[in-house]
């Protein structure tokens, strides 16, 4: 078995035991185990947000327990930046997300053409309204 087979055995190990029970003796193993190697950190985070992915796709589960064939070519899970790592993420539809990318191009286009006739009408209106206007106008 090589090291880093061991590494992530053990954080299996670590993370089960996480999940199953929960005493301060246990978590000081845990900090210190982590501690030891940045490669446990890196093990530990890697399992622990599988396991919370594992989570969420089992939220979108039907509770009458059927599964519904064509689920992975319709839902992806999009984690916003407010949810914790791992936790479970609303479903979007993947369809719908390439509609909502177009809608937001044509309303930033929209947003820029009216800000640049807006600033041309208070430039022409500038030039004609003040003393500077007048100036140019002579």
């Amino acid at each position: 078995m090589s090291r880093a087979d061991r590494i992530s055995d053990e954080a299996a190990n670590w993370l089960i035991r996480v999940e199953v029970e929960s005493s301060p003796e246990l978590w000081q193993g845990l900090h210190a185990w982590l501690d030891a190697d940045p490669r446990h950190r890196a093990a530990f985070v890697r399992l622990r947000v599988a396991w919370h992915r594992v989570d969420a796709l089992k939220n979108l589960r039907p509770l009458d327990g059927t599964v519904d064939a064509d689920l992975l070519t319709q839902v992806r899970l999009t984690p916003t930046p407010t949810d914790p790592v791992g936790s479970p993420t609303a479903a979007r539809d993947v369809r719908g997300g390439r509609r909502d990318r177009a809608l937001g191009s044509f309303y930033r286009w929209a947003f820029v053409a009216c800000a640049a006739v807006a600033a041309a009408v208070a430039l022409a209106w500038l030039l004609t309204a003040t003393p500077v206007g007048l100036l140019v106008s002579r």
